[in-house]
């Protein structure tokens, strides 16, 4: 068993010297360099979110495309270059009233411009009480494509598939806005329970969950769902894609890999703990943090244990010889990525809130009162970025007998097996056909605020 990290984590002395030169708001949570530099790291950059820390916060921050889009409860989102933290541009959605604000998310594609050659393109989808607003990045900021009342009330952040924006409601329905088509088209898509979670789209199919543990598959603007896999217990988080699988954890600690297409079982594993966060998925590993404060690190393909960390919470980032998972207390730990032994460490910080990064080996850490910061390892100045090639493209031949199996796992040494537990195959169910929406609002302009300056 490998030992706890947090033996590693001590006072540091020389943090009352940041306090007297930094306000107490955003000091209070500062790395030191010098810190950094005990594990192996140096910070790249750190910024201050436009908010009032006393009666706002960060709702939702989203890595895409080398930018970092953080939202706060007033509505505020500000796009930041996640590699020097400068501020790309910044706007208002909504009137700053006291109302749920959920998101953002993020799409790139391309698209045809005036009947000339495909454009890349970035759009950025919020919901703020029951408004829909849809961005599209331009060449000096961001303008509204979209903004429209929505059907009932959003109870998770919207979700892009391909030309449709989705807005999950309380009630346990999907409403689906096309970005491109007239708006009175639009539709919505029902299934059994409350939704649990933000949808996810991929290999031209929309999964989601409920609150009962069900997982829907279905194709894009289809009414029949193709399956339904039913994990009989609340899911901690919702699916996450990697290649042509999905992987999500029960709240039990049940960890599965399931078929995007078929929605069948490949695998499952026991950790044997509460799992309340959601699953990372991300160079054929799966890792999965406990309420324990275990950090596991699983085949993708196949479920297989590779190794286990204990006194760690979540999973930051990876590079291609390193995994980077932070503790409770802000103590941050570098793990070998093969073998998940302990190389190095930072000690206690005080609470840092991670952002799982699955597009490169960059550290961001993001707090409730909107300070930003990000680290990397010592002279890398460019990021390893992780290959994003298909996982188990050969489904059938890393899939196992459709008889599930009550035998233990073959133990590794030094680190325990889990149980594996049957599990019923999963009938397939339809959903509700579409029905139609109102129509939407006129859009707004976005309105720009100054970004905080770096200090």
């Amino acid at each position: 068993m490998l030992r706890s990290l947090r033996s590693l984590t001590h006072r540091l002395p020389l943090f009352a010297a940041l306090l007297a030169t930094a306000s107490s708001v955003v000091a209070s949570q500062v790395v030191p360099r010098h810190t950094a530099e005990m594990a192996g790291l140096e910070r790249a950059w750190f910024t201050q979110a436009p908010l009032d820390p006393a009666t706002q916060t960060v709702v939702g921050v989203k890595l895409s495309g080398g930018s970092l889009y953080v939202l706060t409860s007033a509505g505020m989102l500000q796009a930041y270059d996640a590699e020097t933290g400068a501020s790309r541009w910044n706007t208002r959605l909504g009137d700053g009233a006291n109302t749920v604000v959920l998101g953002p998310a993020v799409m790139h594609d391309t698209v045809h411009e005036d009947g000339g050659p495909k454009t890349p393109r970035t759009l950025v989808a919020a919901t703020v009480g029951s408004t829909l607003y849809v961005l599209r990045e331009v060449e000096k900021g961001v303008e509204t494509m979209l903004k429209l009342k929505v059907k009932g009330s959003p109870g998770a952040g919207p979700a892009f598939a391909e030309d449709v924006v989705y807005v999950p409601a309380i009630s346990g329905r999907m409403t689906g806005y096309p970005l491109d088509q007239v708006l009175d088209v639009s539709f919505i898509i029902a299934s059994p329970g409350e939704l649990a979670g933000t949808p996810v789209s991929a290999d031209g199919s929309l999964i989601w969950a409920t609150g009962g543990g069900q997982v829907y598959g279905a194709p894009l603007k289809n009414s029949n769902a193709d399956y339904r896999f039913d994990a009989s217990e609340p899911l901690s988080g919702p699916p996450v894609v990697a290649g042509r699988l999905l992987h999500f954890s029960t709240i039990e600690g049940v960890v599965y890999g399931v078929s995007i297409l078929r929605g069948r079982e490949l695998w499952r594993a026991n950790l044997g703990d509460v799992v309340r966060k959601p699953v990372v998925a991300v160079d054929g590993v799966v890792y999965v943090a406990t309420e324990s404060q275990v950090l596991w690190a699983l085949d993708a393909n196949t479920g297989e244990q590779l190794w286990k960390v204990e006194g760690l919470g979540d999973f930051v980032s990876a590079s291609d010889k390193q995994v980077f998972a932070v503790a409770p207390d802000g103590a941050v730990g570098v793990l070998d990525k093969a073998t998940g032994r302990p190389i190095a460490s930072w000690p206690a910080v005080g609470k840092l809130t991670p952002i799982a990064n699955t597009e490169n080996d960059r550290l961001y850490f993001v707090s409730d009162d909107g300070l930003i910061q990000c680290f990397h390892a010592t002279g890398l100045a460019e990021p390893y970025v992780h290959d994003a090639k298909p996982v188990a493209e050969e489904e059938e031949a890393a899939a196992p007998s459709d008889e599930p199996t009550d035998e233990p796992a073959e133990e590794e040494p030094g680190f325990g097996a889990e149980e594996e537990a049957p599990m019923d195959d999963a009938p397939v169910d339809g959903f509700d056909p579409f029905a139609p929406t109102d129509e939407a609002e006129e859009d707004a302009p976005a309105e720009d605020d100054d970004p905080f300056a770096d200090f």
